[in-house]
C-alpha cells in the first residue's frame, strides 16, 4: 500500500471510486499521447504513500467491503422477508 495506481475506466465501478482522489492515473481513453504525457507526469510527481494508503483504506479497504456486503445482504432479507409477507397476505385472500 501507499503506491499510486494504474487503472481503467469502464470496468465496474473502478473510475466512480477512482475519481475525486489524486490515487494515480485513471485510463479515460487510450489516446497515445494522453497516455505518454500523464505517465511523465505519474512519474515525475511526488506521492504521499501514507495520504495514498489512507484514501485507499477508506474508499476500498477491507472494512468498506465488509460495511457494503452487509449492506447488501440486509436489504436483500428485507426484500425477501417483504417478498415474503405479501406472498401469505395474497394467499390467506
Amino acid at each position: 500500500m501507499g503506491k499510486p495506481v494504474i487503472v481503467n475506466d469502464g470496468w465496474g465501478d473502478v473510475g466512480t471510486i477512482f475519481k475525486g482522489d489524486d490515487l494515480g492515473y485513471l485510463v479515460e481513453n487510450f489516446e497515445e499521447e494522453k497516455i505518454k504525457s500523464d505517465a511523465h507526469k505519474i512519474l515525475n510527481k511526488v506521492w504521499d504513500p501514507k495520504e495514498l494508503s489512507e484514501v485507499a483504506i477508506r474508499k476500498a479497504g477491507l472494512m468498506k467491503g465488509i460495511d457494503k456486503y452487509d449492506e447488501l445482504y440486509e436489504n436483500s432479507i428485507l426484500v425477501k422477508n417483504d417478498s415474503n409477507q405479501k406472498s401469505l397476505e395474497a394467499s390467506s385472500l
